[in-house]
């Protein structure tokens, strides 16, 4: 660990893990097209959660062109933003993960408690038809898991490539999610898994 200033952050990078920057770059098209879409689910006066995903960065840049939202997030990316609305944006903070610029621990979830939302995004590292989202790591999980639970409407965002491929350690089943947003409309299997626990899909265009 690292000492900083305001805050403590993560001197390992974490193992297999891509580096931010890396991330952002990946399938930047359809991360693109996905934020636009969960960005005409938001309405007016609403209050939100964005977690530190690439995917929910595209949409959290959109979204500070409003004036009217106020807007929590963990993502220090998305705080350093230049904003050209004037909609409330305010920093859960805690521990920096370097890797992902995520703040989190026992301080972001303690904010977290405290807090209810309209709408919570969060983006996964993997999806699996039986078994819901995943990440790559314990903290960023516990996060995006609080945050679900205090929205009242908790959406999926993850491009078509996360399909299949797993990650480590879930953080929400179907059933914890009312609204999926990805660029490709699911194979019939993955799309039924969404359908028996009533997730809405929004398929970017």
């Amino acid at each position: 660990m690292v000492r900083t200033h305001g805050g403590v952050t993560h001197a390992s990078l974490g193992a297999g893990e891509p580096a931010f920057e890396r991330k952002v770059r990946t399938a930047a098209g359809a991360k693109t097209k996905i934020a636009a879409t969960a960005g005409r689910l938001v309405p007016a006066n609403a209050t939100l959660f964005i977690d530190a995903g690439t995917t929910t960065l595209e949409l959290g840049r959109l979204l500070l062109a409003r004036d009217d939202l106020t807007i929590f997030t963990n993502s220090l990316p998305l705080l350093n933003e230049r904003r050209t609305g004037r909609s409330l944006l305010i920093a859960i903070g805690g521990e920096l993960r370097e890797i992902s610029r995520a703040f989190v621990g026992s301080l972001a979830m303690d904010w977290l408690k405290n807090l209810r939302f309209d709408y919570a995004f969060v983006g996964a590292s993997g999806l699996a038809a039986g078994d819901g989202a995943s990440t790559t790591e314990l903290m960023e999980a516990a996060i995006k898991k609080e945050a679900l639970a205090r929205a009242r409407r908790a959406i999926l965002l993850a491009d078509a490539s996360k399909w299949d491929k797993a990650a480590p350690i879930r953080f929400g089943g179907w059933k914890d999610f009312t609204d999926f947003v990805t660029d490709g409309r699911p194979a019939r299997s993955d799309r039924e898994a969404l359908r028996r626990p009533g997730v809405e899909l929004h398929v970017a265009d």
